[in-house]
């Protein structure tokens, strides 16, 4: 619903998290995470019932103690080094900080968060807290220097949500755990450039876009729902966000697999090649049952007219403007 107070909290919401990722001091990258925690929680309290509010709840008090420990942690970096702005951190620093940040993330292994949120958000909630809400503190690990922590949560990020969807009937937990195996692959292109990270979430972010309008056109949050038989976009939008080639969500997979292996980083290739082939099984699993499952009920279905020819006209647009861009950055 669209209001003058869902228009104030998401321009602070999209503001407060260009601060954090611009800023050049800890503290003031601090405010801009704080900002960005309390602009977005009253858009998850927007439906008024008690799934958004135990799923805002949640979100407070994780977030809460991350936004703590990580201001506890950047004033000792600043007592040790007398200047706030200062990158050359401790190492024991480096790593409370790092792990303050994957928690906000919600990473693997604090994944479980994440997954209970997700659970009670509508769809287009769940976007916002796969995509935009990554973005400050995966660029805020740009500045902290530990490749070793985030090779760690990488490595986690990629088994834990890989093998944790297999066996889950909810679309949105099958779509959180994707979205940990998504940052795992996003963690990884932090040991590349910054210009690849930026390609892959946004792709991420236009696969993820199109994946949860087929969810919400249908209107199904479980994997016994029947789907809609007269589509062709849902499947298409899942085999993209699994990478399968020649789908475009393979293209970002292969940019980071090709650079990782001429950094000879081989054991990391062969971990995130095998866990996409196991989230891909749960994203044809779910194809298949839309195809299977052929009845529907008219009441599962929602009135939203899509454009199907405008859709398809403008997913190859911007899927033309990405490569473009990417080409300019590089």
């Amino acid at each position: 619903m669209l209001n003058n107070l869902n228009i104030l909290f998401s321009s602070m919401m999209v503001i407060s998290t260009l601060i954090a990722v611009s800023s050049s001091n800890w503290l003031s990258t601090w405010m801009g995470l704080e900002v960005n925690m309390i602009s977005f929680i009253p858009l998850i309290t927007n439906n008024k019932n008690i799934l958004s509010n135990e799923s805002a709840l949640k979100y407070f008090l994780i977030q809460a103690i991350a936004s703590c420990s990580f201001l506890t942690f950047c004033l000792l970096n600043t007592f040790n080094s007398s200047i706030i702005s200062s990158i050359n951190i401790p190492i024991f620093l480096n790593m409370l900080m790092s792990t303050t940040l994957m928690l906000k993330l919600g990473a693997a292994p604090f994944q479980s968060w994440f997954i209970m949120v997700m659970e009670g958000l509508t769809w287009l909630k769940s976007l916002i807290l796969m995509t935009w809400q990554k973005i400050a503190p995966i660029f805020i690990l740009f500045y902290i220097n530990s490749p070793k922590i985030i090779n760690l949560f990488c490595i986690l990020s990629l088994i834990i949500g890989s093998i944790g969807g297999l066996n889950q009937t909810s679309l949105k937990k099958i779509m959180a755990y994707s979205s940990i195996n998504h940052l795992g692959w996003m963690l990884s292109s932090i040991f590349l450039n910054k210009s690849l990270l930026i390609f892959y979430f946004f792709m991420y972010f236009l696969l993820n876009l199109f994946t949860l309008m087929n969810f919400m056109k249908i209107n199904v949050t479980h994997f016994n729902q029947v789907f809609h038989k007269n589509t062709i976009h849902f499947p298409v939008s899942l085999l993209s966000l699994s990478g399968l080639p020649p789908f475009l969500g393979f293209l970002p997979k292969w940019l980071i697999i090709n650079n990782m292996m001429n950094l000879n980083m081989n054991m990391l290739c062969f971990i995130m090649i095998m866990t996409a082939l196991i989230t891909t099984f749960f994203y044809i699993r779910l194809i298949i049952n839309s195809m299977i499952m052929i009845n529907y009920t008219e009441k599962y279905l929602i009135n939203m007219n899509f454009n199907h020819n405008l859709i398809n006209n403008m997913t190859l647009t911007i899927s033309c403007f990405s490569l473009f861009l990417f080409n300019m950055l590089l």
